[in-house]
C-alpha cells in the first residue's frame, strides 16, 4: 500500500510540474504577444486587428531601392561628363507614369520617348484587354531613386536604376480589394547607343525590340531606312539619348 501511494505522490507531482512549466510558458507568450498589440490573447478580434496592423505597416512603409549611387554615378560621369542623374530620375518619374495611364485606359500611343519598350507594353495591354481586365493607379507618389548598375560594352552604354513609390491599386480580376495603398519598387534599364557599328548584327533584340509603326513587325537592324515586311520607312531612332528599354516592378 505505501508502495502504490508513493507512486500517486511521484505522478502528482510530476504533473504539478508540467503544469508549472506549462502556465510560465504560456505566460511568457501573452507577454511577448502584448508586444505586438495582443493584450487580449483569447480574443479573435486582437489576431485580426494584428493582421490589420501589419497590413497598414505595409502599406505606408515605402519599400528600399536597390542600388550604389556613390559608386554608380562616378562611373557614368567618366564616360558621359554632362549625365545629370536627377533629370534622368525625372525621366524615370514620367515614363512609368506614362505606361501607367496607358494601361488603365488600355490604349497603346506610340509615344517616342518610349519606342524602345512599346512592344512589351502593347503586349501587357492587349493581354488585359483579351482577359477583359481593368487596372487602375491612383495617386502616385514617387519616394525614392538610386543608380544600381552601370554597363558600357559593343557600342552600348546601359543603367539600371531602382525606383520606390506608391499608389492606389484597383485590379478588376481580383475578387478582394482592400483600402491599404500599395509600396513598391521599380527596376529599370536606360541604354545609350553610342556606336551603332558596334553592336553585334542581330542583337538588338537582345537589348530592346524596335517594332514597324506601320505593320507591327520587328525590326532587327536599326540602319534600315526601311521595314522588311511591309517597306514603310522607317523613321530613324535618336539612339543619342538614355532612353528606357526595360521596366519591372519587383514584387510582381
Amino acid at each position: 500500500m505505501d508502495f502504490f501511494i508513493l507512486i500517486l505522490v511521484i505522478i502528482f507531482s510530476i504533473f504539478l510540474s508540467i503544469l508549472a512549466i506549462t502556465l510560465i510558458i504560456l505566460n511568457k507568450i501573452k507577454r511577448k504577444l502584448s508586444l505586438v498589440g495582443l493584450n487580449n490573447f483569447n480574443s479573435g478580434n486582437s489576431i485580426k486587428q494584428l493582421v490589420n496592423d501589419v497590413k497598414e505597416s505595409n502599406s505606408t512603409t515605402p519599400k528600399s531601392v536597390v542600388g550604389m549611387t556613390s559608386l554608380v554615378e562616378p562611373l557614368i560621369l567618366k564616360d558621359f561628363p554632362s549625365f545629370n542623374k536627377d533629370l534622368l530620375f525625372s525621366l524615370i518619374e514620367s515614363n512609368l507614369s506614362s505606361i501607367f495611364s496607358q494601361i488603365e485606359n488600355l490604349k497603346f500611343e506610340n509615344f517616342k520617348e518610349l519606342e524602345l519598350v512599346n512592344n512589351t507594353l502593347d503586349n501587357v495591354i492587349e493581354d488585359l484587354k483579351k482577359q477583359n481586365a481593368k487596372i487602375k493607379y491612383d495617386n502616385i507618389v514617387f519616394h525614392r531613386h538610386a543608380l544600381s548598375r552601370y554597363e558600357k560594352m559593343n557600342g552600348v552604354a546601359t543603367i539600371t536604376t531602382s525606383s520606390t513609390l506608391e499608389f492606389d491599386y484597383y485590379d478588376s480580376r481580383e475578387k478582394i480589394h482592400n483600402n491599404y495603398k500599395t509600396q513598391t519598387r521599380y527596376t529599370c534599364k536606360y541604354i545609350y547607343i553610342y556606336d551603332l557599328s558596334k553592336i553585334p548584327k542581330n542583337s538588338t533584340k537582345e537589348l530592346f525590340i524596335f517594332n514597324c509603326p506601320n505593320c507591327g513587325a520587328p525590326v532587327n537592324n536599326l540602319e534600315n531606312a526601311k521595314c522588311e515586311y511591309c517597306n514603310s520607312h522607317l523613321e530613324e531612332i535618336n539612339l543619342k539619348t538614355w532612353k528606357l528599354s526595360y521596366f519591372k516592378n519587383d514584387y510582381n
